[in-house]
């Protein structure tokens, strides 16, 4: 092979600038930005601020702020075509009132990560959206319970007693799922101690 022949071009600093934002968008396991929530794009683009040392923040708490106003608009007609089309998971708050605090809490947290966004508080708006997420699903399974999947014929409907496992299998699923959780948190904690710290912007790397 002749060596003289083989040429080494140093990459555009721009495009060079941009694979790096993109990978380390994709985190430390390569999964795409595009899997979170409009509200913790924001939080994204913030910390690749933070590690890259680019001017990000501005334009990221713009983009988390508008898409903000569209998760609003589609938490509120997502929910009222809910109720629309299975009126009995409205009912099923006002039989059980005690769970009436639970999507209060979700409003609550999204109204929160919209206030700490707009003060600069990155890390407590990222937090406020993840409550907002919980608190949306958990109002879900609260108003759905005791079904799991509901039915047009309502002795048809899946349910936590004639869906659920058998005692054994249930005990040894949990057992297992404990243990899951313990390596995955184990794991993520190290995975990010790896990685923590800014990235050094080097001519040469990619």
């Amino acid at each position: 092979m002749d060596h003289a022949a083989i040429e080494t071009q140093r990459p555009n600093s721009s495009r060079h600038q941009r694979a790096r934002l993109d990978l380390a968008a994709r985190g430390p396991q390569g999964d795409p930005a595009a899997v979170l929530d409009p509200l913790l794009r924001g939080q994204l683009r913030a910390e690749l601020d933070e590690r890259l040392g680019l001017d990000l923040r501005q334009p990221a708490r713009l983009i988390a702020a508008r898409a903000w106003l569209a998760t609003i608009l589609l938490t509120a007609l997502c929910t009222a075509a809910t109720f629309l089309v299975r009126p009995s998971l409205l009912a099923s708050f006002g039989s059980r009132p005690w769970g009436d605090p639970i999507p209060a809490i979700a409003l609550a947290a999204l109204l929160a990560a919209r206030l700490f966004n707009a003060r600069g508080r990155d890390g407590s708006s990222l937090i406020a959206s993840g409550v907002f997420l919980a608190g949306m699903l958990a109002s879900s399974a609260f108003a759905l319970y005791p079904d799991v999947l509901p039915a047009t014929n309502p002795v048809n409907s899946l349910t936590v007693v004639n869906a659920a496992a058998p005692p054994y299998g249930l005990a040894v699923g949990l057992a297992w799922w404990a243990l899951g959780m313990v390596l995955a948190a184990v794991y993520m904690v190290l995975i990010y101690r790896l990685f923590r710290g800014k990235v050094q912007l080097a001519d040469e790397a990619y």
